[in-house]
């Protein structure tokens, strides 16, 4: 897996994880959704390199939106 694929991954798999937690297990998937995409947009989910920072775009997020089809 390239790093870019690899990044846009991680942060799509961060911001699951935090809306779960966030949210739990949510009945409505509309909410989860939402949630999801207000995690992603804030830049919460952003993926940090300890080794090779890389910056984050809104065409990364938008990616990663996609990914989840949020």
């Amino acid at each position: 897996m390239t790093a870019f694929l690899h990044m846009h991954h991680a942060m799509a798999n961060k911001a699951l994880m935090q809306a779960k937690y966030t949210e739990g297990l949510a009945d409505e998937p509309v909410r989860l959704m939402a949630r999801i995409r207000e995690i992603v947009l804030s830049g919460a989910a952003d993926y940090k390199d300890r080794w090779q920072p890389t910056p984050v775009t809104d065409a990364d997020r938008a990616t990663v939106l996609q990914y989840l089809g949020a």
